[in-house]
């Protein structure tokens, strides 16, 4: 059998396909995958229950994202339509794709859309015929393919530090990549307004958020791939490269790989996982975020701070209103933050100062507690120096 870890080393390429279908006895089981010999051992299973989420019974269309295991991701389109002749009176499948890469899953929609419905108008099983989906599969994997991921602009900071002077920052140019489709960042924003400043320090502190949804889960998953770019960043220092991990939909049976995890954020339909604390540090249902640790629920009251932030990002939007602009001003804000943590690391004091904070555009008292708290995360040997009594402006 062909070893999935194995072929996913190809980081831009595809480790396979698969198409689930529903039985009304045996419920969602894999009609088939590519590579035929694909060691689908334990990813069967999940495969063929969260390519058709808890519900997709009374929807037409969905577009599901979704965690494998270990760092391989899923993306599957799912349809379903009425039909006499079948049992309950359903025929549903979902085409999906597996890649070690999530950057570029989004890429695939169109196509598994195109093959689902497809697959879907063929009443007799053993007249399908899966050749287009391999045959995409082998002819993506044998060429590069730049044009399959969003690369977004963004400035890179360099500090430079100078005894007795405040930091002094030097940009160049970059780029980032982003997982989600053009638009989920606006549509976040719009769900949320200024509360998506709330998102940024959740998602650049990598806690887990849990969003409680209903099927479709499309729109759900999105917003876990838009938490996932509020964090992103661009530096060079390794250990400051990691960010949340977008598990996208996950189900009950689920629960046994999450809850050995730290840092992930996901949606779900099952409205049990709320009584599920220990799963998560917030849980997002409807317009409410719900955290059971008092450390966690001050970060969710907005600031002046944050005001001063939304009303900047507003401004850039005016100037340019899209996607990337929201991207970019949530990485280049990430990046001074941690690039700022590293110099302080590097000092031989190891100390965080109101000026730093200052210099990096946060305010040293109402950002104080996010600084500790990254700093905590990022650079556990950093001492933050006491802010609270700051009377900055």
């Amino acid at each position: 059998m062909a070893d999935m870890e194995g072929l996913a080393l190809a980081q831009n390429g595809l480790v396979g396909a698969f198409v689930v279908t529903f039985h009304h006895l045996k419920g969602n089981t894999i009609l088939w995958s590519y590579p035929y010999d694909l060691d689908l051992d334990g990813v069967e299973f999940k495969a063929s229950r969260s390519a058709m989420p808890s519900g997709s019974h009374v929807i037409k269309h969905d577009i599901v994202h979704f965690h494998v295991s270990g760092n391989l991701y899923a993306v599957a389109a799912f349809e379903s339509m009425n039909d006499d002749t079948a049992e309950r009176n359903l025929r549903a499948r979902a085409v999906g794709i597996i890649s070690a890469n999530v950057d570029h899953l989004h890429m695939h929609v169109d196509f598994l859309e195109h093959q689902c419905h497809h697959q879907l108008q063929i009443t007799d099983e053993a007249q399908q015929n899966f050749d287009a989906i391999a045959d995409y599969v082998t002819n993506f994997n044998a060429a590069q393919h730049p044009e399959a991921f969003r690369h977004i602009d963004v400035g890179i900071p360099a500090w430079v530090d100078v005894p007795g002077s405040p930091l002094q920052c030097e940009w160049s140019e970059g780029q980032i990549t982003v997982a989600h489709k053009d638009g989920a960042m606006q549509q976040l924003l719009d769900a949320y307004g200024k509360r998506i400043m709330l998102f940024w320090k959740l998602a650049l502190l990598k806690k887990r958020i849990i969003f409680l949804t209903s099927p479709p889960v499309q729109h759900a998953c999105q917003r876990v791939l838009a938490c996932r770019a509020l964090g992103q960043r661009c530096v060079t220092n390794a250990s400051l490269q990691t960010v949340l991990k977008p598990y996208g939909y996950q189900n009950l049976s689920d629960i046994a790989t999450i809850q050995n995890d730290d840092e992930y954020a996901c949606c779900v339909t099952e409205t049990i996982f709320e009584t599920k604390p220990k799963l998560y540090d917030v849980f997002v249902k409807e317009d409410k975020l719900i955290a059971p640790d008092e450390g966690v629920n001050r970060l969710l009251r907005l600031t002046a701070a944050d005001n001063r932030r939304f009303a900047r990002l507003n401004q850039l939007l005016r100037a340019s209103n899209s996607d990337s602009t929201i991207v970019q001003y949530f990485v280049e804000l990430n990046s001074k933050i941690l690039a700022a943590l590293a110099i302080a690391r590097d000092r031989p004091t190891r100390r965080v100062t109101k000026d730093d904070v200052a210099a990096v555009g946060l305010h040293p008292r109402d950002d104080g507690p996010l600084i500790v708290e990254l700093a905590a995360v990022y650079c556990p040997e950093v001492d933050v120096e006491d802010m609270s009594d700051c009377t900055c402006l």
